[in-house]
């Protein structure tokens, strides 16, 4: 099956993935959780935005 689960697979192989995934921390209360969900949220819409029509 491909999909998400290839894609997830391939991950490993990027630089610099291994060291920005340990460098991952839980969010310490709920309200940090939504800060951090909403920053995630806005960066990924600007770099989507830089890609242009595909």
């Amino acid at each position: 099956m491909v999909g998400i689960n290839n894609r997830l697979g391939q991950l490993a192989e990027l630089t610099g993935w291994t060291a920005t995934l340990s460098a991952l921390r839980p969010a310490t209360d709920p309200g940090q959780a939504q800060d951090l969900l909403a920053d995630l949220s806005a960066a990924t819409t600007v770099h989507y935005l830089h890609l242009g029509p595909t």
